[in-house]
């Protein structure tokens, strides 16, 4: 799986320690980066989208952030991301978000200022400072994180899928997806994932008797499929290359 090892066997995703480790190691950053860098990992969004994000999109009352899917073929389409209060908190305490919200001048200026190299930057530099380094010490680390993080935690991977702005995958696409690792039925997937993420491992049921229904916690494997396929597929795509 080329989206969560590299070419020599190196995660390429944060593990829920490691992202822990990173944020407390942003807020010891200035205020601004320390937004920043709490609200990539809070929202799985794309360094582009964030760096896109304006007062008019975050939502105080909710703790709402809406992104801008930057991937899409066309502008205009959006998702809508919960944060955790706390982020609201630290976003209305350093670039004052309600008042920039009532001053028509600047509800649609950018909160982050900087191009994408600046910001791919101060995320490295706190990566640095947290003592993470390889592949998986950059923002899509965060954003891979982000997705294995909310399967971890069992939610709906409807969600998982509508938060980070993925497309709809079928069952073909995954099956496709892992016939590299001759894994054909549900549960070799499930056993292929569990050894690709270990932290998947406590979750994998026994092998299914035919007379039995099936075990619920085969719910979290079918979410991760869609995500491993989603990747896979992503950056298979000749286009993208």
């Amino acid at each position: 799986m080329s989206f969560l090892y590299d070419q020599t066997g190196k995660r390429k995703y944060l593990t829920i320690n490691e992202r822990r480790k990173f944020l407390d190691v942003a807020k010891t950053s200035t205020p601004e980066i320390r937004t920043f860098c709490t609200t990539l990992a809070f929202t799985g969004a794309r360094i582009s989208e964030i760096l896109a994000l304006t007062p008019d999109r975050i939502d105080c009352l909710d703790n709402l952030i809406i992104i801008e899917c930057l991937k899409k073929r066309s502008r205009g389409v959006y998702r809508i991301i919960p944060v955790p209060r706390g982020l609201v908190e630290q976003l209305e305490k350093v670039h004052e978000i309600k008042a920039a919200q009532r001053n028509l001048l600047t509800a649609n200026k950018p909160i982050w200022p900087w191009c994408r190299t600046t910001g791919w930057k101060h995320v490295k530099q706190t990566m640095k400072k947290t003592g993470l380094v390889g592949a998986h010490a950059c923002p899509k680390g965060l954003r891979h994180a982000f997705g294995v993080t909310g399967l971890q935690k069992q939610v709906p991977i409807n969600m998982v899928r509508k938060w980070l702005g993925h497309s709809k995958l079928s069952t073909t696409a995954i099956q496709a997806c892992f016939a590299r690792f001759e894994a054909k039925t549900k549960y070799n997937i499930a056993k292929k994932i569990s050894q690709l993420l270990p932290e998947f491992l406590p979750q994998l049921p026994p092998p299914r008797k035919i007379w039995l229904p099936e075990d619920y916690r085969m719910s979290i494997f079918d979410a991760a499929s869609l995500i491993f396929a989603h990747f896979y597929f992503k950056e298979e795509d000749p286009r993208k290359k």
